[in-house]
C-alpha cells in the first residue's frame, strides 16, 4: 500500500470531502457487511436477498463469501449521483456502508491500534481542510460487524458444513428476521 499513511485510532487528522468521486467513482471496490445489506435494503424498501442480487457481487474467496457493491457501466458506485450542477452526492447517504463513512480511513486489522489514511484522497490536502475527530464509534462498529460476520460465516461453513453462498444467505435471512421483529440498535446509524 504505497499511498497510505498510518495514524493511531482516535488521532485527529485534516480532512474535508471535496466530492471528487475518487472513493465512489473508481470502483466497484467496496466490500460491505451483512449489516450494511440489511440497512440499505430497508432504506430502499427492497428484500435483502433482492438487494444482494441487484446491487452486489458475491465473491467466494477460499470458501468465504465477500459482498461487494456493483458498479455502473463506468465503474462508479451504483449509488453515486450527480446534481444539476454536476456535483456528486450519495443517493443513500444516511444508510451508506460503514466502510464509506470511514473513508479516507482504511482498516489494517481489527486488533491494530493504527489505521491507514488513503493519501490519494484530495480531501486530506484540501486548502480548507480542518482537523476532524477520528470516527471512533463508526470504526468500532465496523470492526465489530466485520468480525461478527466472518466468525458466523466460518461457523456455518467450516463447522456446520454449509455451502458458502447458502451460509451467507442464511445469515442475511437471520439478521433480516431480527431487524423485522426486534428493531435492533444496529439497524440505525
Amino acid at each position: 500500500m504505497n499511498n497510505m499513511n498510518y495514524i493511531r485510532v482516535g488521532e485527529k487528522f485534516k480532512f474535508k470531502c471535496t466530492r471528487c468521486t475518487l472513493c465512489c467513482g473508481t470502483g466497484p471496490n467496496v466490500s460491505i457487511t451483512v449489516f450494511d445489506v440489511i440497512r440499505m435494503s430497508k432504506y430502499l424498501d427492497v428484500n435483502p436477498i433482492q438487494f444482494l442480487k441487484i446491487f452486489t457481487n458475491v465473491i467466494i474467496a477460499d470458501l468465504i463469501p465477500v459482498i461487494a457493491l456493483k458498479g455502473d457501466i463506468a465503474g462508479r458506485c451504483e449509488f453515486l449521483g450527480f446534481d444539476s450542477n454536476g456535483k456528486t452526492f450519495c443517493k443513500i447517504y444516511k444508510y451508506r456502508p460503514l466502510k464509506c463513512r470511514l473513508y479516507p480511513v482504511k482498516l489494517i486489522s481489527p486488533k491494530s491500534n493504527h489505521v491507514y489514511l488513503d493519501t490519494d484522497c484530495p480531501g486530506l490536502y484540501a486548502e480548507d481542510a480542518e482537523f476532524i475527530d477520528f470516527p471512533v464509534d463508526i470504526y468500532k462498529r465496523n470492526t465489530y460487524e466485520v468480525e461478527w460476520q466472518y466468525k458466523k460465516l466460518y461457523e456455518k461453513i467450516f463447522n456446520e458444513g454449509k455451502e458458502p453462498l447458502n451460509a451467507l444467505l442464511e445469515l442475511i435471512e437471520e439478521l433480516y428476521e431480527e431487524a423485522k421483529n426486534k428493531n435492533p440498535s444496529w439497524l440505525e446509524i
